[in-house]
């Protein structure tokens, strides 16, 4: 997978992070989408994102692919599993419905989201 250079990018495809409560939706008026879920980490503090930076596959247009990207607590902290949430917000321009689905290629067990369109 092509990473650019980007370390957090690269840290994202070697790990798989158990994950739920998946959610995707499309906002015309806004012009954006919307990814939202739930990861399970080992200690509290982690920040966690999703980035696009990712193999797109031979169909782009079939379905965004993003990996969740984890970024570590700084100094000591407790051993207590802990749920976080994760986000990722995409301006859209003037495609009228971007992707169908979106797909999180490092989550487990494996997330293909259905997007779902607001209606105004």
């Amino acid at each position: 997978m092509a990473t650019n250079g980007d370390p957090a990018a690269e840290s994202a495809d070697r790990t798989s992070y158990e994950c739920s409560g998946w959610s995707a939706r499309f906002s015309p008026s806004e012009k954006a989408l919307l990814v939202t879920g739930s990861c399970t980490m080992p200690t509290p503090g982690y920040e966690l994102s999703l980035s696009a930076n990712v193999n797109q596959g031979t169909n782009p247009r079939d379905a965004l692919r993003v990996a969740i990207v984890a970024k570590p607590p700084d100094g000591i902290v407790p051993q207590v599993v802990t749920e976080t949430p994760v986000r990722y917000e995409h301006d859209v321009g003037d495609d009228t419905r971007p992707w169908p689905r979106v797909v999180v290629v490092n989550a487990s067990p494996p997330a293909s989201i259905d997007v779902e369109e607001e209606v105004a």
